[in-house]
């Protein structure tokens, strides 16, 4: 599997087992929880779908980061001519995060193993791209069924969040 480095604006090579190197990764995105990354909007949470999960191991913050591989139509197309593949990536919630792109993606990595697995070495780029994964994983990810979605609100928030949010703020003037 040809693997990107964080370090460079390359992607994996593209599918069908040809040799030819993707030009630059447009799908690479700041390091921010802005709502759009290079021109991906957030997808609307109700047209997102997850198709399949990774359980991916990060040894520097000693735990595994599930990622859920969505589709949507608010992805734009991938662009075959130029092997760039539009995502979104959101933020983390509790040790979850959700990739999304364009339906016609995930249908080829479907049908074309060496294409997912481009998109997997795409996946952990994007990842690190978001500092959501700090190294790069000892083992291959598992591949998993689909997981909890993030961007549809499916993963409980963390016992205290969801505690602040369930109470109340105190009205100072109620202090004697």
């Amino acid at each position: 599997m040809a693997s990107p480095k964080a370090d460079q604006d390359s992607a994996p090579a593209s599918s069908k087992g040809s040799a030819k190197q993707c030009g630059p990764l447009d799908a690479g995105m700041p390091k921010d929880e802005s709502q759009e990354h290079r021109g991906v909007p957030a997808p609307d949470p109700a047209t997102v779908y997850a198709k399949w999960g990774l359980q991916v191991e990060d040894r520097e913050r000693g735990r595994d980061l599930f990622v859920n591989m969505c589709q949507s139509e608010g992805i734009p197309e991938m662009n075959t001519g130029t092997c760039h593949i539009p995502a979104f990536v959101s933020h983390v919630v509790r040790n979850h995060v959700d990739i999304v792109v364009h339906p016609e993606v995930m249908q080829k990595s479907q049908q074309d193993p060496s294409f997912k697995e481009d998109l997997v070495g795409l996946a952990l780029w994007l990842l690190g791209q978001h500092n959501h994964l700090r190294s790069c994983p000892p083992n291959p990810p598992h591949v998993l069924p689909p997981l909890l979605s993030v961007l549809r609100g499916e993963v409980p928030q963390e016992p205290h969040a969801a505690a602040a949010a369930a109470s109340p703020p105190s009205d100072p003037s109620d202090v004697q």
